[in-house]
């Protein structure tokens, strides 16, 4: 009861304080509220260019040999699984070993081969108002990047992307940009997908392979499920543990969970402050 008096008396004598608090509390709601719908549709929109991709409902990364033939097969003779997916890439070590538009990248790179057949990425036209029906494949010395690049190094078609570490050098011309849902989005900073010719990409494995410490040999394994599988990310994640070991031999997870997490863990933060901020001015 003495506290309600407390607040009572205060909503008297500090009604400014207490107006620019609320006020305070109404941007940040709506700001909080627009954030939720452009993840929404966000969210709908990644889903949307997994499908077209054809990108599976998990993806991890290996050190080659790791996954046998024998553990492929068993995966796939599960019940629950449509088919396993493995490509070869190249990743490097250090997040300035690649320029881009002439700017230090500062993060890390996995080359893989860009084929249309068995993984369709979107790519976009000159104008980047819609997407390339045909005439997509790359040749010799041509590259495709994620078309976040487009404002993060002010790329653009013609431009080039370089590899430069103590063992290997090679120049690459951008041909185009595209739609890449596993790691294009630009608020995953970590690591980005880029796409070589069939040519380019062995060459790259190759002398990766030999001698280049400041690149590495990795395989990509995507594990599609059945469409009427039922199974949470964790009891997949499970099944696959204790059918090949699968989620125990990792390279490497993606790092946009952890990213989603503190973002709202701060907004979470964010509203603690808020709310505790209006409480204090009410009672003192």
């Amino acid at each position: 009861m003495y506290i309600l008096t407390l607040i009572k008396a205060n909503l008297r004598h500090k009604k400014a304080n207490f107006i620019s608090i609320m006020v305070l509390m109404f941007i940040i709601s709506i700001l909080i509220t627009a954030a939720m719908g452009i993840s929404k549709e966000t969210s709908s929109h990644i889903d949307e260019a997994f499908d077209n991709a054809d990108i599976g409902d998990l993806m991890l990364w290996y050190v080659p040999g790791a996954l046998t033939d024998d553990d492929i097969k068993k995966i796939t003779d599960l019940d629950e699984i449509e088919k396993v997916d493995k490509v070869n890439a190249v990743y490097t070590n250090e997040k300035d070993d690649v320029l881009v538009s002439g700017k230090k990248a500062g993060q890390v790179f996995d080359f893989q081969v860009y084929d249309k057949d068995s993984h369709p990425f979107h790519v976009y036209n000159d104008q980047l108002s819609g997407f390339l029906t045909k005439d997509t494949q790359l040749k010799q010395g041509e590259i495709y990047i994620p078309v976040c690049f487009t404002s993060k190094y002010s790329s653009k078609i013609g431009d080039k992307v370089e590899i430069k570490t103590d063992c290997y050098q090679k120049t690459y011309t951008v041909k185009g940009f595209l739609e890449e849902p596993t790691m294009g989005n630009p608020v995953i900073n970590g690591y980005k997908n880029v796409f070589l010719s069939k040519e380019d990409f062995d060459e790259l494995y190759e002398k990766t392979k030999e001698k280049d410490a400041d690149l590495s040999v990795t395989e990509i394994v995507q594990v599609y499920c059945k469409e009427d599988t039922s199974l949470s990310d964790n009891e997949l994640n499970i099944l696959l543990n204790d059918t090949a070991r699968m989620i125990e031999r990792i390279q490497r997870f993606p790092d946009c969970s952890l990213k989603i997490i503190l973002l709202s863990l701060l907004i979470f933060l964010l509203q603690c402050f808020v709310f505790l901020l209006g409480f204090y001015f009410l009672l003192f």
